[in-house]
C-alpha cells in the first residue's frame, strides 16, 4: 500500500503573518477613527489662551512661589508696549505681591510664562440638557464667529439680567417682553455651592506665614513690616498665641476675641484685587462685602462656645422700619449645641433680631470641627464639616436695593470669638466673592474721582438686559478684566442676520448675547495643566498631575 500524501505547510506561516500584520493595521485604522468620532461628537480638547476666567482657569500666567510665606499663586504676564501677550521669557525683572503676605516677589529677567490649561468640552452636551446658569461654556465669539471663547452663563433665555453691585440680577419677562418689576431676584452661585467654593478669592489664609526664622538665609528674605492681620482685643490679649503661628491658641476658659485688621501686613486695598492682574494698575480694588469666614474648631473640653461676625447690609423689605445701613451677622454655637445667627449693632454688638437657629451637635474636646460663615449675594449660611446647617436669604424690592448705601469697602466688623475652654483655631480663612463690574478697564481709567456717562452705564451702573428665547448672556470669572457680554460693541453682520434678525427688526441691540446655535459644549474637566520647568529658568516639561481638576 502507498503511504498517504503528506499535506504541505510551508506557506502557512506567511500566511499568519500578512494576517497579523493586516489585524494590527485594522486595530490601528479603527483606533483612528474613533479617536476622531469621539473627538468630533464627544469631547473635544481645547487651550485656555487668556486670563478672563482666573483662576478658574488660566491662560498664559506667571506661576509665582511666594518667597516670604510659600503661598504659590499665579499672575498675568507683563504687556509688552501693547502687543499681544505671549509666552516668551520676561525681558526685566519683574516684581509681584503675595495675595497673602504682601511681600514683594522679584521674578528674574528670562523667567519662562506657564502656558494656558489645557481642558476637556462636552460638545453638543446642550442638545441633551438646556445650559444651566452658572455653567463654563464653550461658545463661538458673536463678534468674530472663528474665534472661541469660554465664559461662564449668567444670564438665560427668556428673562432680564441686572448687574448691580456686583451681583447678578434676574426678573421673568412680561408678555411685553419687558421685565417683571415685583419679580427681581438676585442669582445665588450658592444654589451650586461647588461652583460658589471654586471662585472665592482668598483674602488672608493663616497658614501661610514668613518663613522659619530660624533659617538666617531664608530670613534675609523677610519682609520685618509683615505682621499677623489677626489681633487679639479685650481684656485677656495675653491669652492668645497668635503672632507667626499658622494655628492659633487661646490659654483660658474666659472670654477671648481675636479681630481681623485689613491695614496689617502691607496695603489694605490689595485685599480688593485679583492676584492675577497685577501688570493692570489701573484696576480699582473691589468692595469686599461678601466674604467666608473659616476656622478649625479644636476645644480642650467640653462647654466651648464660638462665634464668627462679619458686616452686612441685612434688609429684608419685609419691615419699613428696618435700618438699611450695616449691621453686626453673628453665627454663635453655644456648648450646648445651639446654633444661632443674629443681627446686631455694628457699634455696640447689641442684638437686634435673630434671623434663625438650628440645633446641631456641640463641640468635641480634642476633634477638629470646621465651621464656616458665608455672607455672598444676599445670603447667610453656616457650614459645618462641609455641610450647610443653615440658611437665611434676604430678597428686599428692587426699588430698595437701588437706595440704599452701597456696598462694603470691606467688613467694619470681621472677628472670632470664644468663651467657655482652651481652644486651638487651625485653618483661619478669610475669602471674598467674585464682584461684577459693569465698567470696562478703559471706562474704570475715565470714571475715578467722577461720574461719567458712557453709554448706558454710568459709574457701575448697567440698564437692565433683555434676553429672548435661545439667547444667552456671558461673563468671565475675571471680572475687571475679561472681554465678555458686558462690554461688547457690535456683532458680526453674518450671525446678526442669521440669529437676531427679529431683534434688528425691532430697532434692539444684540450686543453681548450669545445665540444657543453658536454654543459648542461646556467645560468640565483640567486634564493638562501647565507644567513645572525641569530646573530653574528651564523648559517646563514636568507634568502637573496635582493641579489636574473638574471644572466648576
Amino acid at each position: 500500500m502507498s503511504k498517504p500524501a503528506t499535506p504541505t505547510t510551508q506557506h502557512t506561516p506567511r500566511r499568519r503573518g500578512e494576517e497579523s500584520i493586516k489585524e494590527t493595521f485594522e486595530a490601528i485604522a479603527i483606533a483612528f477613527i474613533l479617536a476622531f468620532v469621539f473627538r468630533a461628537f464627544v469631547v473635544e480638547a481645547f487651550v485656555i489662551p487668556t486670563g478672563s476666567m482666573a483662576p478658574t482657569l488660566l491662560g498664559q500666567h506667571l506661576r509665582v512661589p511666594c518667597q516670604q510665606c510659600g503661598h504659590r499663586f499665579a499672575t498675568d504676564v507683563p504687556d509688552r508696549r501693547g502687543e499681544q501677550r505671549t509666552a516668551i521669557p520676561l525681558r526685566s525683572r519683574t516684581g509681584i505681591t503675595c495675595p497673602m503676605c504682601r511681600f514683594t516677589n522679584h521674578l528674574p529677567q528670562g523667567t519662562r510664562p506657564s502656558s494656558g490649561d489645557r481642558i476637556l468640552v462636552q460638545k453638543y452636551i446642550y442638545n441633551v440638557r438646556s445650559p444651566q446658569r452658572w455653567d463654563v461654556a464653550v461658545f463661538k465669539n458673536p463678534q468674530q464667529p472663528e474665534v472661541n471663547f469660554i465664559k461662564r452663563l449668567v444670564g438665560l433665555p427668556n428673562e432680564a439680567v441686572h448687574l448691580f453691585e456686583g451681583n447678578v440680577y434676574t426678573a421673568p419677562l412680561d408678555d411685553s417682553g419687558n421685565p417683571v418689576e415685583s419679580g427681581w431676584r438676585i442669582a445665588r452661585k450658592s444654589d451650586r455651592p461647588d461652583v460658589q467654593r471654586a471662585v472665592w478669592q482668598p483674602i488672608y489664609h493663616s497658614q501661610y506665614i514668613p518663613l522659619d526664622e530660624g533659617d538666617p538665609a531664608r530670613n534675609q528674605l523677610r519682609d520685618r513690616r509683615w505682621r499677623t492681620p489677626w489681633v487679639a482685643e479685650g481684656p485677656r490679649q495675653d491669652a492668645w498665641q497668635i503672632d507667626n503661628r499658622r494655628s492659633y491658641r487661646f490659654d483660658s476658659d474666659r472670654d477671648g476675641r481675636v479681630r481681623f485688621d485689613f491695614s496689617r501686613g502691607g496695603d489694605d486695598e490689595t485685599a480688593g484685587l485679583y492676584p492675577y492682574n497685577q501688570h493692570r494698575a489701573w484696576i480699582d480694588p473691589e468692595p469686599m462685602e461678601d466674604i467666608r469666614l473659616a476656622v478649625g474648631v479644636e476645644p480642650d473640653q467640653a462647654g466651648l462656645r464660638i462665634a464668627l461676625t462679619t458686616t452686612a447690609r441685612l434688609h429684608d423689605g419685609q419691615h419699613q422700619d428696618t435700618e438699611l445701613g450695616a449691621e453686626q451677622l453673628t453665627a454663635t454655637l453655644d456648648e450646648t449645641g445651639e446654633l444661632r445667627l443674629t443681627a446686631g449693632d455694628l457699634e455696640t454688638g447689641e442684638i437686634r433680631a435673630e434671623l434663625d437657629r438650628v440645633q446641631v451637635r456641640p463641640l468635641r474636646p480634642g476633634r477638629t470641627t470646621r465651621l464656616e460663615l458665608w455672607y455672598v449675594d444676599q445670603e447667610a449660611s453656616v457650614w459645618i464639616d462641609g455641610r450647610r446647617v443653615l440658611q437665611r436669604r434676604f430678597d428686599p424690592p428692587m426699588d430698595v436695593l437701588r437706595e440704599r448705601p452701597g456696598p462694603l469697602d470691606r467688613p467694619e466688623t470681621l472677628h472670632i470669638s470664644v468663651a467657655g475652654s482652651p481652644v486651638t483655631l487651625h485653618q483661619v480663612e478669610l475669602d471674598r466673592d467674585l464682584y461684577y463690574s459693569t465698567l470696562s478697564g478703559a471706562d474704570q481709567r475715565r470714571a475715578r474721582g467722577a461720574m461719567v456717562r458712557l453709554g448706558d452705564r454710568v459709574a457701575g451702573w448697567r440698564r437692565p438686559l433683555i434676553i429672548r428665547d435661545n439667547e444667552y448672556f456671558p461673563v468671565g470669572d475675571n471680572g475687571p478684566q475679561s472681554d465678555d457680554g458686558r462690554f461688547w460693541q457690535h456683532v458680526d453682520e453674518t450671525i446678526a442676520e442669521q440669529y437676531f434678525a427679529d431683534r434688528l427688526a425691532d430697532g434692539e441691540d444684540a450686543a453681548g448675547l450669545v445665540p444657543e446655535e453658536l454654543m459648542m459644549g461646556r467645560a468640565f474637566f483640567v486634564y493638562f495643566p501647565a507644567p513645572y520647568p525641569w530646573q530653574a529658568g528651564g523648559r517646563q516639561i514636568v507634568p502637573n498631575f496635582g493641579d489636574m481638576r473638574m471644572i466648576r
